[in-house]
């Protein structure tokens, strides 16, 4: 027989929330480096679901997804800096090769998306979201508290 799931406006939701919270957000296995850059696109990703709905694979695939965020970075800011197209070694103009490399980049983000299941839905497809996000709402709720209640423990 199949266990029911908890409800998300129910007092147990809030406290696992709150534990979730409290547990901070949860980071890669520790065979997956994460570079200093992607560090905060890590954080961005995992924390658009609740925490407990995070798997092994899943963690992995995130940071391999800030770590190309981060690479998009990096070309793009090197793009700014050249153009959009370069003079090769004859002198003639021609397309900046890291032009071709951050579209790349931006189809393997795409592709972790996707595996992650974070991408929008059509309405009506897939199942009601709105269980899901009442449930990823509480948490972010008590991720925000639990920061003002560092915050006093620091001032005080």
């Amino acid at each position: 027989m199949a266990t029911r799931k908890t409800r998300s406006d129910s007092a147990a939701a809030a406290i696992a929330a709150a534990k979730n919270a409290a547990m901070g957000d949860p980071m890669p296995p520790a065979h997956v480096q994460l570079s200093a850059d992607a560090e905060d696109d890590y954080r961005a990703i995992v924390r658009a679901r609740a925490r407990d709905e995070w798997t092994e694979y899943d963690l992995i695939v995130a940071a391999q997804m800030a770590m190309c965020i981060a690479k998009q970075r990096e070309y793009e800011a090197q793009i700014i800096l050249d153009g959009e197209t370069i003079r090769n070694e004859r002198g003639t103009l021609v397309a900046n090769p890291m032009v071709g490399m951050l579209e790349r980049l931006a189809g393997r983000q795409l592709a972790y998306t996707r595996i992650l299941q974070m991408g929008g839905r059509v309405p009506g497809t897939a199942g009601d979201k709105r269980k899901k996000q009442a449930g990823r709402q509480l948490e972010r709720t008590a991720r925000g508290l639990a920061a003002e209640v560092q915050d006093d423990e620091l001032l005080a």
